[in-house]
């Protein structure tokens, strides 16, 4: 549909917010393109130069999930796009089309970001949280994307598992004071009503590290959640702190099952969640 990403600005510490400025906008016109609709959207700012990056799923027809074929082009599959702003979020730039470079393998189906946030590593090292189904729709795997050279280009890492089972989508990711990066992931089957956690340890580079075991943990109903650091000793904090929030329901039964929006702390780097406040009895994406 003719879906697009915009933004709203505060510089008054959001008392008030300026007009809807747009991100990111295919032509609704163009003849076989189903309204030329973008959507999903990831944000970060690379803290070393200002620039905010926003990440989407373009779909040019019906190519996004289940209409995703393999190969890479606009009439296969849904595109890994990204516009960025160099004036905090005044203006945009022209769409920046990633799709050869983020989805690694082409026999994949649709490739694209996670929903919600990427990151900045402390090396400057821009991640994006993404997931890849099976053509034709079928759920896939996640992985990341980065970039070493503040996103001139981009590089994947090995997905969090090659067995055929379990499967997973919309992950979110944080990166661990022992410079391993942690994902969290809405499992599309074999979660068992909990979300899926792994850790990824880099080898030489980020693209050949390796991945710990999938740990299923924290009730789940097979929805989008939202995963960040809060502080950080290496930051002169007192404490480590995680905090994760989502549905916390573990029986899936569609969007009805979607209730109590919750958020969880973790002081020991994600091993634990000891810590759980209900924010809302009603619940949805993060």
């Amino acid at each position: 549909a003719n879906v697009d990403v915009a933004c709203l600005r505060s510089t008054d510490m959001g008392n008030t917010w300026g007009p809807m400025i747009t991100v990111l906008d295919f032509d609704k016109n163009v003849s076989g393109s189903s309204g030329n609709g973008v959507g999903d959207a990831a944000v970060l700012v690379d803290r070393q130069t200002g620039t905010i990056w926003v990440a989407a799923l373009w779909s040019y027809g019906n190519h996004s999930l289940a209409g995703s074929l393999t190969g890479t082009a606009t009439n296969r599959t849904g595109q890994y796009v990204l516009a960025r702003s160099d004036d905090d979020g005044l203006t945009w730039s022209a769409p920046i089309n990633i799709t050869v470079q983020a989805k690694a393998n082409t026999n994949w189906g649709c490739a694209f970001q996670g929903p919600g946030n990427g990151i900045q590593l402390r090396n400057g090292t821009l991640v994006f949280p993404s997931q890849h189904t099976q053509p034709g729709g079928g759920q896939g795997k996640v992985f990341f994307i980065y970039s070493t050279n503040h996103g001139a280009s981009w590089a994947v890492s090995p997905d969090v598992t090659t067995n055929a089972s379990p499967t997973m989508n919309e992950n979110q990711i944080v990166e661990l004071n022992s410079g391993q990066i942690m994902t969290s992931m809405r499992m599309s089957a074999g979660g068992g009503g909990f979300r899926g956690w792994s850790t990824y340890t880099p080898g030489s580079s980020l693209s050949n590290g390796t991945w710990s075991p999938l740990v299923l943990n924290l009730p789940d109903p097979i929805c989008q959640g939202s995963f960040i650091r809060y502080s950080s000793t290496l930051d002169g904090a007192p404490r480590n702190r995680l905090l994760f929030s989502n549905p916390s329901n573990s029986v899936p039964s569609g969007y009805a099952s979607r209730v109590r929006q919750t958020i969880y702390l973790s002081e020991d780097e994600g091993a634990t969640w000891p810590v759980a406040r209900q924010i809302d009895a009603r619940s949805g994406y993060s």
